[in-house]
């Protein structure tokens, strides 16, 4: 069993405070209890701890339901025959720059959309990088999850700021098989703006392991005030507007020495065709790969559930009359 949206499992932790506001309701009821000298408890049953488990449970299976609990039916392996493509993008603040619109950022993730949509066969992987890299996804062929992660995208999941392409190609060297020295491609998608350097030693072991470099840059010669997430516009330690301008001459010189091509994206087009036509003519592998036929949804089953029992915790009294229990079953 797997999970849609398993981050969403986190909240079960808020288990632990609600165990721990019933346990100390329990020591202020045995204590409340006995100032009343069990009255109650000798002539009644008492369904509280009953009803306030019934309560635990809701949230539980309320938590499950939410991250979509799914069952594989059927698993297959299958053939297929394609390439390795990592697709590696620029996440730092200068990507908000908005010289070709919507942002940088936006048409980055426009065309790593178009891209994803056009690998029916070939895996694909994602890194996000800016003053460090991250391995988003590991290679895959989950159309899904990798449009997901495009989606999110942000500057905000990068803490280190800057644009550190070197850390990009070397998490990228290790997120391919390096057991084969071919079929595979990295693509690197960059306004090269607050450029850290030390990229030649890191793409000649790219090369060494047969990864093909090819490089996208987003942005204009023109310097453009960089806005933020939050509307303001960014400021050096002076207080003046950071302007911020693509460097296209590095982004050309890594495609270079990465033995692939470079293409630039402007506000009339984008170069999708030709860079999935670099795809297209490279040499194919084999690879197996586990395929399941379908997922089932198991979470209308648990919503089920949580109506039933909600329904019956409505219903059930808190006490039921010893008495009255005796009269209904005499009759």
């Amino acid at each position: 069993m797997t999970f849609a949206h398993i981050e969403y499992l986190f909240a079960l932790l808020l288990i632990i405070p609600i165990l721990i506001m019933l346990y100390k309701y329990h020591i202020w009821r045995q204590s409340y209890m006995a100032k009343m000298k069990m009255l109650f408890k000798e002539n009644s049953i008492d369904f509280t701890y009953f009803k306030l488990s019934l309560k635990v449970l809701i949230v539980v299976l309320f938590i499950f339901g939410f991250a979509d609990p799914l069952i594989n039916l059927e698993a297959r392996k299958i053939q297929n025959e394609g390439v390795d493509i990592i697709v590696a993008m620029d996440i730092s603040t200068s990507m908000l720059a908005k010289d070709v619109q919507p942002s940088r950022l936006e048409r980055a993730k426009l065309l790593v959309t178009k891209i994803i949509k056009q690998q029916d066969n070939n895996r694909l992987g994602l890194i996000f990088f800016a003053g460090k890299a991250y391995l988003q996804m590991p290679l895959s062929i989950d159309k899904d999850a990798a449009q997901m992660y495009i989606s999110g995208a942000s500057p905000n999941l990068a803490p280190m700021q800057g644009t550190n392409i070197a850390d990009a190609v070397q998490l990228a060297v290790k997120a391919f098989n390096k057991a084969e020295k071919k079929y595979k491609v990295l693509i690197i998608i960059t306004d090269g703006e607050d450029h850290e350097g030390a990229d030649d030693e890191a793409i000649k072991v790219a090369q060494e392991n047969g990864i093909v470099i090819h490089t996208i840059g987003v942005g204009t010669s023109t310097p453009t005030p960089i806005q933020l997430l939050d509307g303001t516009y960014k400021l050096d330690r002076d207080g003046k507007q950071v302007l911020s301008a693509i460097n296209k001459e590095m982004i050309a010189q890594l495609a270079k020495n990465g033995g692939g091509n470079s293409y630039f994206i402007s506000n009339q087009s984008d170069p999708i065709s030709k860079v999935l036509n670099d795809i297209n003519t490279m040499d194919k592998k084999q690879y197996e790969e586990k395929q399941y036929a379908s997922n089932d949804h198991q979470f209308v089953y648990l919503f089920l559930a949580i109506l039933v029992l909600a329904v019956f915790d409505f219903i059930l009294p808190t006490r039921i009359d010893k008495q009255l229990l005796l009269k209904f079953k005499n009759k």
